[in-house]
């Protein structure tokens, strides 16, 4: 039930970064095309008249290099910074504004996915426990019933809630996959006193952070960030 309002999330999140990633490049490109003309225009004797959005352009990029390169006085940077090589990213009050409150809304509206459903199957290290216990208790019908191969499945559902937002390319939305609440439950899941490594071998479940990162981050980045 939980999946479909998941992926709509997911496609929604995409769809606000990519629209703002959109304007950053077409804005820079457009900025690329205006220096251009400019240079154009100095070899040129017959100028063509000022274009007024143009020059408007050609303020505003002014004005965020001014501010870029204030900021790196006050940090002490200049040094060490080659001009042409800082990122164009300023934008104004109002899109920012406007671009953080989407994002903020939709914050809110993933963290109440599973409001409607009680704690002990909303927390994977609660659900995995379940399936713990019958792995220890009978690991015949644990393999017969071929839960190494469902469990993927199952996790998937709760790493994809959890990372709606992960975004390895926005620093505020990315976090190491190994820090992430999910990972531990998953790496210590089916871990007992004593365990050999011909034991580990013989584990059903060896690979189920491999499948996660097979079925979930790779598509994730392959199809949404491309």
């Amino acid at each position: 039930e939980k999946v479909p309002i998941i992926t709509a999330l997911e496609e929604k999140y995409l769809g606000i970064t990519s629209k703002y990633s959109k304007m950053l490049i077409e804005r820079r490109r457009q900025d690329i095309r205006d220096q251009a003309k400019e240079i154009a225009d100095i070899k040129n004797v017959k100028k063509s008249p000022d274009d007024e959005e143009r020059v408007r352009r050609a303020a505003e990029r002014e004005g965020r290099r001014n501010r870029r390169r204030r900021d790196r006085e006050r940090l002490n940077m200049n040094e060490t910074h080659n001009d042409g090589m800082s990122s164009d990213e300023e934008v104004p009050d109002i899109e920012l504004n406007q671009y953080k409150e989407s994002l903020a809304q939709l914050k809110s509206e993933a963290e109440l996915i599973f409001d409607d459903v009680s704690e002990e199957y909303t927390e994977l290290s609660l659900i995995l426990q379940k399936f713990n216990e019958w792995k220890k208790n009978d690991l015949t019908a644990y393999k017969d019933a071929y839960i190494h191969l469902c469990l993927p499945k199952i996790v998937t559902v709760f790493i994809r809630w959890k990372m709606i937002m992960w975004n390895p390319f926005i620093s505020e939305h990315y976090e190491d996959i190994d820090k992430m609440d999910c990972y531990h439950p998953m790496a210590m899941y089916g871990k007992i006193d004593n365990e050999t490594e011909e034991m580990l071998k013989n584990d059903p479940d060896v690979f189920l952070i491999p499948s996660i990162v097979e079925k979930v981050i790779l598509p994730k980045l392959n199809s949404k960030f491309n």
